[in-house]
């Protein structure tokens, strides 16, 4: 396997936008089931949380199915592959349906979490040992709703003329190893007015 090289990470000094209050659960209007455009997993947003689920079913045949698992058995199996994703085999005659089951949770209100709203947008703060911020947003647009992070480190550059950025260097590498960000409330609204939206999920339910 080829390894990738990780991109530099975008951390926030405080949690966005600044100064606002906390929002105690996700407004209403939010709440509900999403479908991903790019690959049908369920994403689900109830009054504390967002979490995402993916489903996913195959047919090979019996005995490529037991060698894949370097087992044998007779009947239909469950296996738990990880905390989050489990795989159940039903076993048909001669050949055997595969169904994957994962489940991922995005965002908890709790102590470590911060929930703010400002010009249309939700503002998913994740707080981190060395005392800075991760920072998503969403924005829901009719049915169409976008969840994507607030800066990413690909739009770096291209906002360095509206916000300060602090790029720390990594000694070794001597790449950057992480960018650091405090914008003002009328920086921070220009970096929202930069965003292009992508709306990844439709709401169904």
């Amino acid at each position: 396997m080829i390894g990738c090289t990780p991109k530099p990470e975008v951390r926030f000094l405080e949690p966005q936008p600044r100064n606002k209050h906390d929002l105690k659960e996700f407004p209403r209007e939010y709440q509900g089931q999403y479908i991903s455009k790019s690959d049908s997993s369920i994403l689900t947003i109830d009054s504390k949380m967002i979490y995402q689920e993916w489903i996913g079913f195959s047919k090979v045949s019996d005995v490529e199915m037991q060698n894949e698992l370097d087992t044998i058995y007779k009947e239909d199996i469950e296996i738990e592959i990880s905390d989050n994703w489990t795989m159940t085999v039903d076993v048909e005659g001669d050949s055997a349906t595969i169904e994957t089951y994962g489940i991922d949770t995005l965002f908890l209100l709790s102590e470590n979490t911060k929930l703010r709203k400002f010009k249309g947008y939700l503002f998913l703060n994740y707080s981190s040992s060395d005392s800075t911020w991760r920072v998503k947003i969403l924005k829901l647009d009719d049915n169409l709703l976008d969840f994507e992070k607030l800066v990413s480190s690909s739009e770096i550059d291209t906002l360095r003329e509206v916000t300060s950025i602090i790029t720390v260097i990594d000694t070794v590498t001597n790449k950057p190893d992480h960018h650091d960000l405090k914008p003002k409330r009328r920086e921070l609204k220009a970096i929202l007015e930069r965003k292009v939206s992508d709306s990844g999920f439709i709401k169904i339910k």
